[in-house]
């Protein structure tokens, strides 16, 4: 099973992992949505989550990384230490925030983070980094989002259905899938020529 897949899209070479990442090759730029950094979860620790984030930047290099929305879930000023000290450490890298409807702090309390917050959507080459899809597509150009958190629903061997997160490439959109393992997950209904890749725990696996 493969860690990473690589798709041409527009002359671009995007690559998805399993960190539930994507990373724009030209541009050197790591793209998630959802984090939610700090949410509570039986499964992982906040603690643990900026550790995941860690492993993709350092496995990528990028010199940006771009957040999708929903950013910070605990703001506290408790929290917004651990994720100063966590910033410290890639303060090299540029992290711009395309704000989503969860990301309430001010401009100000963002950028004393390293964060660089985004009112709109982003336009940059033949992509639009969106927090959430758009209502039309965009001319020449793909959306590349998140807030749907994605999901592909297969059967284990008792038959009983799993859920797992997804990449989504649509016609006129990307969907990332959260970054958040605490998120709640939604079944997607793609077109037949839509392309799906699950995350698992031992990496992507595409569904045909």
């Amino acid at each position: 099973m493969k860690q990473t897949v690589s798709r041409t899209i527009l002359g671009q070479t995007l690559t998805i992992s399993y960190f539930r990442a994507l990373f724009w090759e030209q541009n050197r730029t790591l793209v998630i949505a959802d984090p939610h950094l700090g949410q509570p979860s039986r499964r992982i620790s906040p603690e643990e989550e900026l550790l995941r984030l860690s492993d993709a930047m350092e496995f990528f290099s990028p010199q940006r990384l771009i957040v999708l929305g929903d950013l910070l879930a605990d703001s506290s000023i408790a929290f917004r230490a651990s994720f100063r000290t966590w910033r410290e450490q890639f303060r090299a890298v540029e992290l711009f925030l395309v704000k989503g409807s969860r990301d309430i702090l001010s401009d100000r309390a963002y950028r004393d983070l390293r964060v660089e917050p985004l009112n709109k959507a982003l336009y940059e080459g033949p992509f639009v980094f969106s927090h959430r899809p758009m209502e039309r597509p965009v001319p020449n150009r793909i959306v590349i989002c998140g807030q749907v958190h994605p999901a592909v629903a297969l059967y284990d061997p008792q038959r009983m259905p799993v859920r797992y997160p997804c990449f989504y490439f649509g016609a006129a959109h990307i969907v990332l899938p959260a970054f958040s393992e605490a998120v709640r997950l939604t079944e997607i209904d793609p077109a037949e020529q839509d392309a799906l890749y699950i995350v698992t725990e031992r990496g992507l696996q595409k569904v045909d």
